[in-house]
Order: structure tokens, then C-alpha cells, then sequence
């Protein structure tokens, strides 16, 4: 076994200040003990960062109530309250959204199938149809009115007519469907029996061209065919006139069988009917061919009373034994088929209405999460790099170092906090996405106890990790995302235990088609969670002590999303507890192994100062504080900095002068960064091609695509981590665009 015991019993140490994406989880910061054993109370930045992080979230629930809250509520009525199945998918098939609708067609309550797949109520034979309808999706087709078959939970195979229409993310990029299920099973029964009439009705003209010298028995057997049929039957002559009805013709109509025999036909039709039949039934005649009419045209029949209703009719020829030709008429009821699809039509409409409104609000949200990170993350990127060029002052006494740490700690927080809320609407929309590399498992697995280390030693916490001897040493996955579930169970670990020890292992479960499934496990002693929190432990805002008077912070959105990363992984996360007992939180996740990979030939460190060799970059920022951060960041490693406080400034000066690359704030006065990189991409070719680099508080996905797609090369997010900076930085300054330290 590889085993590593970091048990520091001795003075708190600190991670390093630019450790990419420190702590994820939910965060405590530490208050030392005086001498009588009391907590100290710290400075009142932390209040101020608690009440400012509770108006952004009132802020944020109420700037949703905001967004159309009467209609949403309008239209989420009518969506819940429809007789139709009403479903959202991913593009992956994972149901979002089951209304009552599909609870009452399909059986499933909706915290049975969201998350589930939607083959679940889809019969294996008839999978193909759903492959072919997200192929017309991801077209941008819709598909309408498709008839299937779908799986109740009891297993009946129930009938279905099927619109699925896309769903669009704020980009426009479709990344799901919705879909509205009417159950058609009373109209296949309709169609059934007309089916049924006109198989009865073929096999009674079979009957009587077969009993052709027995008229009495042709007769019979007429009679009985045609009197059990569910269909109304009608029997015509060429002239019009009623020669036969049923006992289902009385029933529909209204009329006993005394006041239709012999009568014309037309008195079962409308006014408006009535002059166009003469010519139909003429044209019949002298094309007698069984088929169905009504299908492609409205119908209608008028009862004695004077009501009308929909129709459709299946004519036959037939040829009595003295040769004459008369025409049997079966005649369906089509009131209950024209309502269910009136109610589908207007069902789809409402789903319609209900898709606009919820793209809209989604947008609105995306909007407010956008400007709210962008507001955020502006003074934290101030915060952030003053206390970092602070630290690195050596005239500071321990008590101003301390609290420059208790800063850093809880602007490391408040981060956290932001990140947190981000990468959940990430989930939200189906947008987590994972990469793809190789990576050490046991330098990650160090890397990470090292971050938590700190606080684990300021609570005189044992904490250690094991390696089982058979795990592979280099794996392929996203090192990232499986570092932020370790630090969001471990820092949860940390902060719920007292006294004692937190032990993270790593094992090899089993090894299936190349990959190999690990299982990473913490446990702790700490004071354990009761069966009722467990349940709700991995629900998105839940924490397991949510009272006013709880003692440990978070959003009760850290367990949510590594809930769902750990799904990406092909994975699944479980805790085993008891209060007051401890707890052990395990995970499971397919990795594949692979070989050492070769080392890097590009350099990821701060370039050296001589190696620079004065390079010019052009600060582009409308903030003063960011500037002067980023000037002494860049000049610190020996590169020639100049300033711009907007766009149309940054072009003046790069048709002016020299540079070698551009870091573009986004949003500023006067003109912003993606207006001003559209600007220098028109320009000569010497300016147009300079390297420009988008450094913003806009970190969404979308966001980033879109500077990308406007001409920048590359995306540093605020607050500024100075190990991505710099790595951006030697990316994009190569060795022949450096000068020389005379071009000051």
C-alpha cells in the first residue's frame, strides 16, 4: 500500500496563493483560541461578506419573481393541470420536466423519472423512433402528430400521438426537447371498429356472393353480419334510398328503423350537405371501389333532433341476389377522435406559449447570473491580487500577515460561493461538460490533501490518504472536476469534525472494457448526520443543519453538483452515517488507464525575467485598481506595460506603437472589448494579428464562446489566479515577437 500520513500537530500553514480553483466545497473560516480556551472573534469582514452574499441571493429570488411571475404561474397551471403528457429531455435522453399529465397516461410519479432515462417507457423494439426524432432535433425540425406505442409502469403498451418540438439554450444551440404525449387509445379502438365494420362488411358480401342459390340463407347471414356490426350500417340503392339499417344505425341517429327504411339518405346529412351528395354517390356508382370517406374532408350526420356530429364513412358495393347493385355505408361516430385532437392541437399550443415563456425566464436568469458574476467578481478581483501583492511584502508585522490571511481566506469563500452558483446553472442547463487528459491520480490525490491541510492542522485534525497498490498511477479524465469533488467532501469533512481524524482512500473496484472503476472514500469522526438529512444530503440549496443558529456555512450546492459530476464520471456517490458517529462518504467513477505520458514542451511557470526579455503588452481596463494589479503582476517578470481605460484607447494606441499582446477587459465605457477586438481584426495586417487575450469577470460558457468567436485568442477569468495569467501570457507571446529591454 502507498501510504502518505500529513498530521501536522505544529503553526497553521497556508496554500499556496495562486493554487488554481482552492477550496470548492463549503468553507468555515477559523477563529484562533485564546488562552482561557475561548474562540477569538474576528474582524467584521466576514459579516460583511455574509450580508452581502444573503442581498445577492434575495436579490436573485426576487429579480426571478420578477420575470413574468403571472404568467409563468398562468402558464405553469395549464401545463400541470393538462390531460396530455407533457415531458423536457437532454439531447441524452434524461427526462427534466413530467407533468401530472404523464403521471396519470404513464403511472410514473415525476421523482420516478426525472433524471431517468426517457427509453424507460419506450419498448426496446421500438428505440429506432427515437434515435430518428432526435436526428430531426438536432436538425431544428419538429416532429408532429407521430402515432407510436409507449410503456405504462405497469406494463401496458398504451397508444400515443407524439409532438416534440427543440429545446434552444440562450446561444441558440438546441439542447433538448419537449415533448407532448396524447393518449389516442380511444381513437384506435374508433379506427379498430371501422376496421372491424369493414372486415365484416367484405365478409358479408363474401357471404351473399356464396349463397347466391340460397337467398333465404344469404338473407340470414346478412341480417346477422351487419345487425352485430359496432358500426352504424346503411344499405343504399343507385336511387338513394334506405334499403337496410342496423340496430347501431337506430342508436346513433335517433331514428327508429320504420322512419329511415325507404326514406333518402339525405335526411341523415345537413342542409349544406345535402346538394353535393347527389353527385357523390352517382360517381360511387359508377366507380365502385371500397374506401374510406370523411378522412380528408369534414363529415357531418344529423340526428332527429336536429344535432350534428362528425362522421366518417367506409363504402362497399354490394350485389343482391336478383343483381342489383346497392352500396353498404359504415358510419363511425367521430365526435370523441375530433375532441382528443382539438384538446392535442391545443394542448401543443399551450406547450408552445409554456416553452416561450420558459426560454424567456431562462434567459432573464442566464442575464442575471451573467451580470451578478461579472458585479461580483470586479472588487474580488481587487481584493484578491492586493492581498496578494501585500503578501509578498516582507515589511509586514504577524498580526497585519494574519489578517491579510483571514482575507484571502474569505475572499477564497466568497469565490467559492460564485463558482458554486455558476457551475449548478452549468448543470442546470446541461452544459457541464468534462475533459478529456491524462493525469497522475496519486499527485492529484496529494495536491488536494495539501489545500485542506491548513485547516485540518488549525483544528489539530489527523488527516491522511492511502493509494491501494493496484490503482494505475496515470489515468484519463477531468482532474479538475475530480479535484473538486475530493475538496468539497474533504473540506465538508474538515468542518464537521471536532477532534480526531478524516482518512481519504483510493481503491480499484473492478476493471470492465478498458476502464477502470475507482472508489474513493472519506471518512471522519466527526458529529455524523441523522437518516432524515441523508435523504435530502445530495438536493440542491439543502444542507443537513439549515437552522438560523447553524454553525457552518455553504450555499447546499456543493454535494449537489459533485452529485451530477460524479454521474458525468459514469459514477455514484453514497454516504453511510450515524449522528454523532462519524460519517463516510464514498464515490465511485470510471477512469481508463493509461502510460506515463511524455513530458510537456511547453512551460506552464512564470516566464524569468531575463527570459522575457521586455516584451510590451497593452493593459486594456477601465478599473484603475485592476491595472495597477495586472502592471505589477507583468512587471514583476520583467515585461514593458502599457494602459488603456477603453477600447477605441487600446486601438489608438496600437496603431501608434508596438506591441506584442493585448489582455481586453470586456465590459467598459465609451467602447467595450469585443467591439474594440472586431476593430483590430479590420486593421493592417501587422496590428490585426496580434494576440489578444479576453480577461473579464464574464466566465460563462457562452460568454467565453462568443469572445472566441469574436476575433480574441484566449480567456483569463476574474479574480486573476497569476499562474493562469502567466501561463496565458507564454502561450501567446512567442520566442520572435519579444523585444528587446531598450523598448521601454
Amino acid at each position: 500500500m502507498k501510504k502518505f500520513n500529513l498530521t501536522i500537530e505544529s503553526a497553521v500553514t497556508t496554500a499556496p496563493a495562486d493554487f488554481p480553483g482552492s477550496f470548492q466545497g463549503r468553507e468555515t473560516l477559523c477563529s484562533p483560541r485564546q488562552a482561557d480556551g475561548t474562540m477569538k472573534k474576528t474582524t467584521q469582514f466576514g459579516h460583511f461578506i455574509v450580508r452581502i452574499v444573503r442581498q445577492i441571493l434575495n436579490s436573485s429570488k426576487k429579480t426571478q419573481m420578477a420575470f413574468s411571475l403571472n404568467d409563468a404561474q398562468r402558464f405553469a397551471s395549464i401545463v400541470e393541470g393538462s390531460e396530455d403528457a407533457i415531458i423536457s429531455k437532454t439531447l441524452d435522453g434524461r427526462i427534466t420536466f413530467w407533468n401530472q399529465g404523464a403521471v396519470n397516461i404513464f403511472g410514473y410519479n415525476s421523482s420516478e423519472m426525472i433524471g431517468r432515462s426517457i427509453y424507460q417507457i419506450i419498448p426496446p423494439e421500438l428505440r429506432a423512433e427515437e434515435k430518428d426524432i432526435i436526428a430531426k432535433l438536432s436538425r431544428g425540425e419538429r416532429v408532429d402528430h407521430f402515432d407510436t406505442i409507449r410503456v405504462a409502469k405497469n406494463g401496458a403498451q398504451i397508444a400515443v400521438s407524439l409532438t416534440v418540438s427543440p429545446l434552444r439554450d440562450v446561444m441558440g444551440n438546441i439542447i433538448g426537447a419537449s415533448k407532448v404525449a396524447r393518449d389516442i387509445s380511444d381513437r384506435k379502438r374508433v379506427e379498430e371498429t371501422l376496421r372491424a365494420g369493414n372486415e365484416a362488411l367484405s365478409a358479408a358480401n363474401e357471404a351473399l356472393r356464396q349463397a347466391l342459390s340460397d337467398a333465404e340463407n344469404a338473407r340470414r347471414m346478412q341480417e346477422n353480419t351487419v345487425e352485430s356490426s359496432p358500426s352504424a350500417m346503411v344499405m343504399i340503392s343507385a336511387a338513394g334510398k334506405i334499403e337496410m339499417v342496423n340496430a347501431q344505425t337506430e342508436r346513433l341517429f335517433g331514428y327508429p328503423r320504420s322512419e329511415l327504411l325507404g326514406q333518402s339518405v339525405e335526411m341523415l346529412l345537413p342542409d349544406r350537405l345535402r346538394n353535393s351528395h347527389p353527385r357523390l354517390s352517382s360517381a360511387f356508382f359508377s366507380d365502385p371501389k371500397s374506401r374510406p370517406t370523411g378522412a380528408e374532408r369534414d363529415l357531418f350526420g344529423l340526428r332527429k333532433d336536429g344535432s350534428e356530429f362528425p362522421i366518417e364513412i367506409g363504402l362497399n358495393s354490394i350485389e343482391t341476389s336478383e343483381g342489383v347493385a346497392m352500396v353498404m355505408s359504415a358510419i363511425i361516430d367521430m365526435t370523441a377522435p375530433k375532441r382528443a385532437e382539438e384538446a392535442l392541437r391545443h394542448a401543443n399550443e399551450v406547450a408552445q406559449r409554456a416553452r416561450i415563456e420558459a426560454e424567456n425566464a431562462n434567459q432573464a436568469k442566464t442575464d442575471f447570473l451573467a451580470v451578478m458574476s461579472h458585479e461580483i467578481r470586479t472588487p474580488l478581483t481587487s481584493i484578491s491580487g492586493f492581498v496578494d501583492l501585500l503578501t509578498c511584502t516582507g515589511e509586514l508585522t504577524p498580526q497585519q500577515r494574519r489578517h491579510i490571511d483571514l482575507v484571502k481566506t474569505a475572499n477564497a469563500a466568497l469565490l467559492t460561493i460564485v463558482n458554486d452558483i455558476l457551475d449548478f446553472s452549468k448543470v442546470e442547463a446541461g452544459q457541464m461538460e468534462l475533459e478529456c487528459r491524462p493525469f497522475s491520480i496519486s499527485a492529484l490525490v496529494q495536491d488536494t490533501v495539501a489545500i485542506v491541510q491548513p485547516i485540518a492542522v488549525a483544528k489539530k485534525l489527523a488527516l491522511d490518504f492511502v493509494i491501494a497498490n493496484n490503482v494505475n498511477e496515470w489515468i484519463i479524465g477531468d482532474p479538475a472536476r475530480l479535484r473538486q469533488i475530493l475538496l468539497n467532501l474533504l473540506n465538508n469533512a474538515v468542518k464537521f469534525t471536532e477532534m480526531g481524524t478524516i482518512s481519504l482512500a483510493v481503491g480499484l473496484q473492478k476493471t470492465l472494457e478498458n476502464r477502470e472503476r475507482l472508489r474513493f472514500s472519506i471518512v471522519d469522526t466527526g458529529i455524523g448526520i441523522s437518516a432524515d438529512q441523508q435523504r435530502r444530503l445530495f438536493n440542491k440549496f439543502t444542507q443537513a443543519d439549515s437552522s438560523v443558529s447553524r454553525r457552518h456555512g455553504g450555499t447546499g450546492l456543493g454535494l449537489a453538483i459533485c452529485k451530477r459530476l460524479v454521474e458525468l464520471m459514469d459514477g455514484e456517490i453514497h454516504v453511510v452515517s450515524d449522528a454523532g458517529r462519524g460519517t463516510s462518504v464514498w464515490f465511485t467513477c470510471y477512469m481508463p488507464p493509461v502510460g506515463r505520458p511524455a513530458p510537456k514542451t511547453e512551460i506552464d511557470t512564470p516566464p524569468e525575467a531575463a527570459d522575457a526579455r521586455k516584451a510590451r503588452i497593452l493593459v486594456v481596463d477601465d478599473i484603475d485598481t485592476n491595472r495597477e494589479i495586472l502592471e505589477a503582476y507583468l512587471q514583476d517578470n520583467g515585461y514593458c506595460v502599457g494602459m488603456a481605460s477603453s477600447g477605441d484607447e487600446a486601438i489608438r494606441m496600437l496603431q501608434n506603437d508596438s506591441y506584442d499582446l493585448v489582455l481586453m477587459d470586456i465590459q467598459m465605457p465609451v467602447m467595450d472589448g469585443v467591439t474594440a477586438t472586431q476593430h483590430i481584426r479590420a486593421l493592417p495586417a501587422k496590428v490585426r494579428d496580434i494576440p489578444i487575450v479576453a480577461m473579464t469577470g464574464n466566465v460563462l460558457p457562452q460568454q467565453v464562446k462568443s469572445f472566441l468567436a469574436a476575433g480574441m485568442n484566449d480567456h483569463v477569468g476574474k479574480p486573476i489566479e497569476k499562474a493562469k495569467l502567466y501561463s496565458s501570457v507564454r502561450r501567446w507571446l512567442p520566442e520572435d515577437r519579444r523585444c528587446d529591454s531598450n523598448r521601454a
